[in-house]
């Protein structure tokens, strides 16, 4: 899809994809039927097993838009590659088994359009979706949520909308999801683009964003995630936690100088308190030494003190 001609800023939509030939196709005429018309349209395959090159090189045919299959990078990379490729003043992820709402990029541009330079995202929000497009609802301590962000923020119990996007609610949690963003690519740029060693790339790229850059929520549905089997939150999760305790430590020298040193410890503390619960004892090891065992202990007993009153 090549860009029109008018006074529209460009968007640039990427669109990473790896073995989804069940979902991709409607993820892509989500972008291509956006109301919003001055769109920059990058679709890379990192090295699907499945029949999604085939498709793709089909719909790339059809409706005019860049697509290259490459041999697997990995996810950050290919965010990576693309994000350089982009030419827009904005940039739009979104995987390739998820979908926008066809009003997300006009809606979404419209209010990035009147803040000030000092924001870097803009994000609504997504109601979850299962392999057969019904819309679902998810149980997270035993409460029913049938959007991203209303489950994820619920993990905070002192979450204020009027924090969201600030650097200490991303230290309890990632709460915003890609496929409701826009983001500016002089800001990805900034920040030195995504890290291309964990898989939590998301997580720790908002962290690295509202250290510098303020976020807006709008409080609009912009997309559906897709909530399956094969769904990487499922496949991937010790790998996930693993990552965690990563950014974690990454983030320690920042928090300590930045006056969030305890806040810093109790999500550190209970990131490693998960791998002794799962009985991940080497990793526990991995991650604990002679400078925070004793942090750990004081960590533990708290949390037993807590529970007994």
């Amino acid at each position: 899809m090549k860009a029109t001609n008018n006074l529209t800023p460009l968007v640039s939509v990427l669109v990473p994809c790896y073995n989804h030939e069940r979902f991709v196709e409607e993820t892509i005429i989500s972008i291509i039927s956006q109301s919003y018309k001055n769109i920059e349209l990058i679709v890379i395959d990192d090295g699907s097993k499945d029949t999604s090159p085939l498709i793709l090189e089909k719909l790339s045919k059809k409706y005019n838009f860049y697509y290259e299959h490459q041999k697997n990078m990995g996810l950050p990379a290919t965010l990576n590659k693309m994000i350089k490729m982009a030419k827009g003043k904005y940039i739009s992820i979104i995987a390739s088994d998820d979908i926008n709402t066809l009003d997300k990029i006009e809606l979404l541009v419209e209010e990035f359009e009147q803040l000030p330079d000092e924001y870097g995202v803009v994000c609504g929000n997504a109601k979850f979706i299962d392999d057969k497009n019904n819309e679902i609802c998810l149980e997270q301590n035993g409460q029913q949520y049938c959007t991203f962000i209303e489950m994820y923020i619920s993990i905070n119990k002192t979450f204020n909308i009027q924090d969201f996007g600030t650097y200490p609610t991303f230290l309890v949690n990632n709460y915003i999801p890609v496929m409701s963003t826009l983001i500016k690519r002089d800001a990805l740029l900034k920040v030195n683009l995504y890290e291309e060693n964990i898989t939590i790339e998301d997580w720790n790229m908002w962290m690295k964003l509202a250290r510098t850059y303020k976020m807006k929520y709008v409080n609009s549905i912009v997309a559906f995630y897709r909530w399956h089997e094969h769904n990487s939150m499922k496949t991937m999760n010790e790998q996930l936690r693993l990552d965690t305790l990563k950014i974690f430590k990454r983030e320690q020298a920042y928090c300590y100088a930045n006056g969030l040193k305890n806040l810093w410890e109790h999500q550190y503390y209970g990131a490693l308190l998960n791998f002794l619960l799962l009985k991940k004892y080497v990793l526990f090891y991995e991650y604990i030494n002679i400078y925070n065992i004793y942090g750990f202990l004081k960590f533990l007993i708290k949390k037993l003190i807590t529970r007994i009153i």
